[in-house]
């Protein structure tokens, strides 16, 4: 694992804690939701949050890290700023540009 994976974190409350996709994390949101995390939409808030949560457990735990916030207390230290964060961490623009969005056209 490249020292770039290893050092995602994400901030919760005040601390910094380890954040990053893995296979524990994938089995731990399906065993939390009875769900494969590819079926998981943007706007299944608790989904999100079950799956953030499961990444954070899973990532500290590879990490020799201890994590022992309940499910309860991770989602009552984040903002909702930190679902954006997230998502940078698991999926960080590795081709250095900015996205760019095509023009949309003119309404007559």
């Amino acid at each position: 694992m490249s020292k770039e994976v290893k050092n995602r974190r994400l901030k919760v409350g005040s601390r910094d804690v380890a954040c990053r996709m893995t296979m524990g994390a994938l089995v731990r949101y399906k065993r939390a939701t009875g769900k494969d995390a590819s079926t998981l939409t943007p706007d299944d808030l608790e989904g999100v949050m079950v799956l953030m949560y499961s990444c954070c457990i899973s990532a500290s735990h590879a990490d020799g890290e201890e994590f022992t916030m309940s499910f309860e207390e991770f989602c009552d230290q984040l903002e909702p700023a930190a679902v954006n964060e997230f998502y940078a961490v698991i999926a960080p623009d590795t081709t250095g540009e900015q996205k760019k969005t095509s023009p949309q056209p003119k309404k007559s």
